[in-house]
């Protein structure tokens, strides 16, 4: 069982640590190597004080008071410092060892002596690395996954072999520091693919793609071509400042890059809506600032920097405002007058990231919050892949685990778990956008990657949204699914028709599915003799008269109570309901 350290020590000459654990539990390693050197349990409270002579005797303090002596478990050669696996006994004197690199000396030696009766006591390799597990790349601690899980060299014990020269060595364990705090992510453009791959995306959204790439001479290029070629012919620049990280919209094409050795960090916009003719403007950011993301909305640009900075642009280059935030970026993401932006707000623990999110309304040359300082709700031990907007302006994002979330009025909702439609563990989905009306994902399939090629092109994939609920194997949970997600079509569709958009197929559709999820559910309960949830089905439909089908199935089936109760729910929708459908 994993447990914490509760007292740390190093040795006078710098050598080693050593650790006491809540469970009673003494570890030493290598702070050169960062090999393990000794393991041992010799109590059940936790260890609050250590200490040693100049010889490897190991003298430890529990949390009861009580004095421990665990002998000399080992022999350290100060030459090699290899691990023996030979059992060891307590000397008669401390200062009778070889060995004199005083692990812990405090200058007590006149103090403690000897103890009396002899003790031995042995290390088994394969304990320490069957209990043992390494760092992850994303989790500064201890892997639990892989914690006490036994490799394939781990069936003897007695892991010294000669080596050439015939000096003796051990297959020796990585250890990890025990510390409990997450690597905080990195800050990173939705939509976009490593920066460190020669060949990239810098952007694909619902407007075009952005492609960096080098030339057969070396050259640094950009390509940027939009899905429908009657708004903008492709655009092909010279990448000559490093151009890092890039959005567009049908309005402006927007570039930044980081600080390089001979220039500062500098923002670039393609204004396609200026009637002058200088389209192009460029921005360079104070010294000491670096920008580490961009966005863009219908008439703005935002930049976000190292410093914990949102600069607000408009698309001539106009500085509207600057910005202080209460963390680093992670991401950001633009539309139409909204403002998408999450941040960390502290250092994780378990593996988990601690990243929070606002929410912004552009207006009048400033920001206006929306929601402010909210925790963002990733799955445990997952990181944030991509941030964006629905296509009808819903806040969206998804994580490391394939799971995507809309925010459905302050809560969010996980509207697709992507990993149904993976085949392989390795597997991931690059979430490009999503529609609400058409209750789909679109997502490009990565086989064993995270990020796709630019070349060939990737062909997109469809994804059926699909919420995650209980037995979704059954009638019952598919017939559930297709309810919520039929009124989450309703209430978006009712909000875009206030916006002046034609959605009457999209709320026809809804209604129709919605009423035969319903009675098809309505149907299932009766014949399992579930007449109140039956009842509770029939109060969803939309209009009275599918209420009278459902008494009717009632009566048929004898189902005196569930009559009067549908009769009820009849008469509270639209008038009075009777069997034989008369008003």
């Amino acid at each position: 069982m994993f447990q914490l350290i509760s007292v740390v020590r190093f040795s006078i000459c710098g050598k080693y640590i050593a650790g006491g654990c809540s469970n009673g539990l003494i570890v030493m390693w290598n702070t050169g190597t960062s090999e393990l050197i000794m393991k041992h349990t010799f109590a059940s409270n936790a260890i609050t004080g250590l200490l040693s002579t100049s010889g490897p005797e190991i003298y430890a303090v529990d949390a009861k008071g009580r004095f421990h002596w665990i002998g000399e478990i080992l022999n350290l050669n100060s030459e090699n410092n290899k691990l023996s696996t030979a059992s060891t006994s307590k000397p008669n004197s401390p200062h009778e060892v070889e060995n004199d690199d005083g692990m812990f000396d405090d200058g007590m030696d006149d103090i403690f002596g000897d103890t009396g009766e002899d003790d031995e006591n042995e290390i088994s390799i394969l304990k320490i690395k069957a209990e043992v597990g390494f760092i992850n790349d994303e989790y500064v601690g201890v892997d639990r996954a892989t914690q006490g899980k036994k490799t394939s060299d781990e069936d003897d014990d007695v892991v010294s072999v000669a080596s050439a020269d015939g000096s003796n060595s051990v297959h020796s364990t990585r250890v990890s520091t025990l510390n409990l705090f997450t690597k905080a992510q990195e800050p990173f453009q939705p939509t976009s693919t490593p920066t460190q791959l020669e060949h990239r995306f810098m952007v694909w959204n619902n407007v075009g793609t952005i492609r960096s790439y080098s030339t057969e001479d070396d050259d640094a290029a950009i390509d940027v071509e939009f899905h429908d070629p009657s708004h903008h012919q492709a655009v092909h620049l010279r990448n000559q400042f490093d151009y890092s990280m890039g959005t567009l919209s049908l309005d402006a094409i927007v570039f930044a890059c980081e600080k390089g050795k001979d220039y500062p960090s500098k923002l670039f916009c393609l204004n396609y809506v200026s009637w002058d003719v200088s389209k192009e403007w460029a921005i360079d950011m104070p010294q000491e600032e670096e920008i580490l993301a961009i966005g863009i909305g219908a008439s703005w640009i935002v930049a976000a920097t190292n410093l914990n900075r949102l600069r607000l642009y408009s698309l001539s280059g106009l500085q509207y405002f600057v910005y202080d935030t209460p963390g680093q970026v992670v991401s950001l993401s633009g539309y139409n007058n909204l403002l998408f932006f999450t941040y960390h707000s502290g250092v994780g623990a378990n593996g988990n990231q601690s990243i929070f999110y606002s929410i912004f309304i552009v207006k009048s040359y400033a920001l206006s919050p929306l929601i402010m300082h909210s925790p963002l709700p990733l799955t445990p031990e997952s990181t944030l892949a991509w941030v964006g907007f629905t296509e009808e302006g819903t806040p969206a994002f998804s994580d490391s685990s394939n799971t995507l979330r809309i925010l459905n009025g302050r809560l969010w909702t996980p509207i697709c778990n992507m990993k149904e439609f993976l085949s392989g563990p390795n597997d991931h989905f690059w979430v490009l956008g999503l529609s609400q009306l058409a209750q789909n994902v679109r997502a490009v399939k990565c086989k064993g990657a995270k990020y796709p090629p630019t070349l060939p092109r990737p062909t997109q994939m469809i994804l059926d949204a699909k919420i995650p609920l209980c037995e979704l194997d059954n009638e019952k949970g598919q017939q559930e699914d297709i309810m919520l997600r039929s009124f989450m079509t309703k209430a978006i569709a009712k909000k875009m028709d206030s916006k002046g958009f034609d959605t009457e197929e999209y709320k026809r559709s809804a209604k129709a599915a919605l009423a035969s999820s319903l009675i098809q559910l309505f149907y299932l309960s009766v014949a399992g003799n579930r007449d109140y949830r039956s009842s509770e089905y029939i109060s969803l439909m939309p209009s009275s008269a599918a209420v009278q089908v459902a008494i009717k199935h009632a009566h048929t089936h004898h189902k005196r109570a569930l009559v009067q109760h549908l009769t009820t729910i009849g008469q509270k929708k639209n008038g009075i309901c009777r069997i034989g459908g008369r008003r």
